[in-house]
């Protein structure tokens, strides 16, 4: 049972997991501060944080003479020095698996020497446990490995640091792919595309456009494209609309979403037309949009309102304007695809 606000939260947000990942969540606010100044108060934050965890498991580790163990070492497995930005870690083996130790301070919640994560065997199996910011516990069934020189420990990512190894060829770009920012296009072989989108942030519609824009005699004449929105987690509908022509094979039936008037609710639409931050990638078509629907919701203060029909059927395009390719279309996912994106 929960006694304290900071065991409160990871409560709180387990139960809102289970109905809407990302949509909506619970956050802290600032303590009350006493009298103190703001370069006071943050000392004093900061000793209670280490004090509360100065009696964490600590292995001390020499490392001058753990590198040169690991050099002089025939065959390699999980020992080493990893990085796990901002964590350094040396991981060391012990009698029952492995432990993660940390060589470098991350104020004020680890010190140096402090065990970071484990690898233990259960049975035949090897099972991770890595320890957050906060130090609570997260748990794998299984340590994924992709090559010789990155390791996935329950949630935490690490890129080995010592010894030295080649990172092979397959996994450099997987790397790539997974760690890009920006969308692109790749040709694979004769036959297939690949189309990376990290992200649907609003931000990246022109960057998805271009892309789409710069290929698409290439994409007139492949037989496969694979989308890759492994990780994306969303954004806007509109970044996604230039992607349905090279998707669309039957007419499409959007939904509409009802929208609560209230004049907060109402004053983002506001905001997607006077605010700095959304000129950047809003249409002047966005735009509009968004000042006749502010002017729709003005309208009906206090209910539910659709600002375009809750069921809309797409006609599907004529055979004189149809695409021929591609002909297979393959979108690839995992568990963190969300929102606009799923």
């Amino acid at each position: 049972m929960a006694k304290t606000r900071e065991e409160c939260l990871p409560v709180l947000q387990e139960w809102l997991h289970f109905f809407r990942k990302g949509h909506i969540y619970i956050k802290t606010l600032e303590r009350e501060k006493g009298n103190e100044s703001p370069a006071l108060a943050k000392q004093l934050d900061t000793l209670s944080i280490k004090n509360q965890f100065k009696e964490w498991p600590r292995l001390p580790i020499s490392l001058p003479e753990f590198e040169k163990y690991l050099s002089n070492k025939k065959t390699q497995d999980f020992e080493g020095i990893w990085d796990g930005t901002p964590y350094k870690i040396a991981i060391k083996k012990t009698e029952n698996g492995y432990k993660g130790i940390l060589i470098n301070n991350v104020s004020p919640y680890w010190e140096s020497e402090q065990i970071k994560l484990e690898i233990v065997r259960e049975g035949n199996e090897l099972k991770g446990i890595a320890y957050m910011r906060d130090h609570s516990k997260a748990k794998s069934d299984h340590i994924e490995c992709m090559g010789q020189n990155y390791l996935h420990v329950a949630g935490l990512w690490l890129k080995r640091l010592a010894p030295v190894l080649p990172t092979e060829t397959e996994v450099q770009e997987y790397l790539t792919s997974g760690n890009a920012k920006s969308p692109f296009i790749k040709q694979l072989d004769n036959n297939t595309l690949y189309f990376r989108i990290p992200s649907f942030d609003p931000r990246q519609k022109k960057a998805i456009d271009s892309v789409l824009d710069a290929n698409d005699e290439i994409l007139s004449k492949m037989p496969t494209l694979i989308i890759d929105i492994r990780g994306n987690g969303g954004g806007s509908d509109f970044s996604f609309s230039h992607i349905i022509p090279y998707l669309k094979t039957n007419p499409i039936s959007t939904f509409g979403v009802e929208y609560l008037s209230t004049s907060i609710n109402n004053n983002r639409m506001l905001d997607y037309i006077n605010k700095p931050e959304y000129k950047t990638f809003f249409t002047d078509e966005q735009r509009e949009w968004a000042k006749k629907s502010y002017d729709t919701l003005q309208k009906h203060l206090g209910e539910f309102i659709y600002l375009k029909e809750p069921i809309k059927e797409k006609e599907g395009e004529d055979a004189a304007t149809k695409r021929a390719y591609p002909k297979q279309v393959g979108i690839i996912i995992d568990g963190e695809v969300g929102s606009s994106a799923e």
